[in-house]
């Protein structure tokens, strides 16, 4: 069972991307459930090396200039449009 905290200490930032409500305290990630904070992997889609793109309804990862998509199993694909 992920450890719980009943809350967050003030030094907690908040992060909502693409609509979901993250905490974050010193490099370690929450997201709350009911009353309690449970502790988390960071998403994926929040590595470092990747931003996330929404454009026209669908969801691009960027690195390096090259766009991507991901698929059902997670894996990257690389979107060759030239609408983005």
């Amino acid at each position: 069972m992920a450890p719980r905290l009943d809350w967050l200490p003030a030094l907690a930032t908040t992060l909502i991307p693409g609509g979901l409500t993250y905490y974050i305290v010193n490099d370690t990630y929450y997201r709350k459930q009911g009353t309690e904070y449970i502790l988390i992997q960071p998403p994926e889609y929040m590595r470092p090396d990747l931003n996330v793109v929404d454009y026209n309804n669908k969801r691009y990862y960027a690195r390096n200039g090259s766009y991507y998509q991901k698929d059902i199993d997670g894996n990257y694909t690389q979107n060759n449009s030239s609408c983005l």
